[in-house]
This record gives C-alpha cells, sequence and structure tokens, in this order.
C-alpha cells in the first residue's frame, strides 16, 4: 500500500488475517514499508492471488479515505 505507514500496513495485515483471507508478513525494501507474499502451497492459483490482491486494493482504498492523506492509487 503505497504511502502507508508502518502502523497501517501492520493494521492492513492484521485484518488480511484475522479474516482469514490471508497471511502476509511485513517487508522493508529501501526503508518503505511493504506487504510480502510468500506462496508455497502448489495448490495455490492465479484466481487466490487475486483474490488477496483485490482485498490489498480496498484495505488501501479505505484508508486513503480514512486517513485523507491522499495515498497513491496504486498497491
Amino acid at each position: 500500500m503505497k504511502g502507508a505507514s508502518e502502523a497501517e500496513h501492520t493494521a492492513a495485515l492484521a485484518t488480511l488475517a484475522g479474516e482469514g483471507t490471508a497471511l502476509l508478513g511485513p517487508a522493508l525494501l529501501d526503508g518503505r514499508h511493504g506487504l510480502r507474499a510468500c506462496v508455497t502451497n502448489y495448490r495455490t492459483g492465479h484466481a487466490d492471488i487475486d483474490v488477496v490482491a483485490d482485498r490489498v486494493g480496498e484495505l488501501a482504498q479505505r484508508l486513503r479515505r480514512a486517513s485523507g492523506a491522499g495515498l497513491s492509487q496504486r498497491v
């Protein structure tokens, strides 16, 4: 979620795990916080990845509306 703080990423991770959508991890790359997916189940398909990506997009939109911070449209 481009432009989100570490706390906002942590909250998104907790939401995704709590609702059973995905268990992602935190990432830090070049000083920027993000979300990290590691797919190891051979049964995971493109549709599964799409569900996670769509849900992260929804959370980013909710965050933008709540914060009014003008976060980027890209996740």
